[in-house]
């Protein structure tokens, strides 16, 4: 019989066993462009008892100054160094595990292409590239692409289009790198799917026959660069997400104990069958809603 995670009502169950507390954003702390009012209650919470909160996303259409404000907006104000958008984190693996890549091309939103070139890296692409087309085989065959790309990074794009796809597919083709933020294939806005990075990255890879590097959760490269960056003990870390296959996965990864929220992607239901296979992914806690008493 498989372990069941632990139900709590409220992290005030929790607080003396954490000093540090990592949190997805969409889907725990807002969704979209409202946020969830019991979550910024409990991150202003925390902050006053002296903990420290940490916040990853695998959105990547944001720089992190950029999320900073978005906290600011809503009413928290925490230090900008502890947001870990993978707009920020992807280019930053990306230079040092791949230290001969120069130049990259990016799919991406404008925050992406901020934190490309705050990593020192030459970007090339961009959102004038939403407006490009080609109409013919012919504009293909005579599409010439530059040759000093080393690497292409995929991220979230609402501009994503073909000539973005060819291009993207011909610099690979040439030897280019092929990274992704993230294979999530949506997310929920209202009550209806948005889709996700993981969609581009579908067309992209089936075009081309590559797979990507994925440099978003769960890859645990985040949450060891915040264990190691802020000297953090992990096991007095807690991971908290809405979803099982990145969130709930990074936090075991990372060898830190988790919390599946139910605000977000996964449902309770979703998350009673997950618990019900062969080799189930099991967090440590569930909780209806990040929220404190």
């Amino acid at each position: 019989m498989n372990q069941q995670p632990k139900e709590i009502a409220s992290f005030s169950e929790i607080l003396d066993k954490y000093d540090n507390f990592i949190f997805d954003c969409d889907g725990v702390v807002w969704k979209g462009h409202t946020h969830i009012e019991s979550g910024f209650f409990a991150l202003n919470k925390l902050k006053s008892l002296n903990k420290n909160v940490f916040f990853i996303t695998n959105n990547s259409a944001k720089s992190r100054k950029e999320y900073h404000e978005k906290f600011l907006g809503f009413g928290y104000d925490g230090d900008i160094e502890n947001i870990y958008p993978m707009s920020s984190v992807g280019p930053q693996y990306i230079k040092a595990a791949h230290p001969h890549v120069k130049k990259i091309y990016g799919v991406g939103m404008d925050g992406l292409f901020e934190e490309i070139k705050n990593a020192g890296f030459e970007a090339v692409g961009g959102n004038h590239e939403s407006t490009k087309t080609l109409s013919t085989e012919e504009d293909f065959r005579l599409m010439k692409v530059d040759q000093g790309i080393d690497a292409v990074l995929l991220g979230f794009d609402m501009g994503f289009n073909y000539y973005k796809m060819a291009y993207a597919s011909l610099c690979i083709q040439n030897g280019a790198h092929f990274f992704a933020i993230s294979g999530e294939p949506f997310d929920i806005v209202g009550d209806k799917k948005i889709p996700g990075g993981g969609s581009a990255v579908t067309a992209l890879h089936t075009a081309c026959g590559v797979q990507p590097t994925f440099l978003g959760k769960p890859n645990k490269y985040v949450i060891d660069l915040i264990l190691e960056k802020h000297g953090l003990d992990p096991k007095r870390t807690l991971m908290t997400g809405d979803r099982i296959n990145t969130d709930i996965l990074l936090g075991k990864e990372g060898g830190v104990d988790t919390c599946l929220v139910f605000t977000g992607v996964t449902t309770r239901a979703a998350a009673e069958e997950e618990f019900k296979t062969e080799n189930p992914i099991i967090p440590d806690y569930i909780c209806e809603a990040l929220g404190m008493e």
